[in-house]
């Protein structure tokens, strides 16, 4: 995805999410600003109810953020967004391997990108 901000607010921005579902609180100006792996969990209300994820997320300011799955119904995953200066705003790339061991969610989720 093409964003017509620079890639520091974009990862400003990601990391903030990341930091709204942080399990514990760290202080936002300090986390951001350094390489720094967060324990989080997720809530994901699906078609059949609430799916709960526990997942370390790894910033890398300016440059990226990646999650790895800890615990939930997944037998595990690895999903980073990537973000590069791109003429004047950035790139986001994703890159994702998501693998579940409930074959309903093995249809929607169990894809790699």
């Amino acid at each position: 995805m093409r964003f017509d901000s620079p890639p520091d607010s974009v990862y400003d921005h990601l990391a903030a999410g990341v930091l709204a579902h942080a399990l514990e609180r760290p202080e936002k100006d300090d986390t951001i600003r350094r390489p720094v792996t967060i324990h989080t969990r997720y809530e994901t209300k699906l078609w059949f109810g609430t799916v709960i994820t526990t997942e370390d997320a790894t910033l890398d300011p300016g440059r990226s953020i990646t999650w790895r799955h800890v615990d939930g119904p997944l037998t595990g995953s690895v999903e980073t967004f990537a973000i590069e200066p791109r003429g004047g705003g950035s790139l986001v790339r994703y890159r994702g391997n998501i693998r579940a061991r409930n074959a309903l969610l093995r249809g929607p989720l169990g894809r790699s990108s």
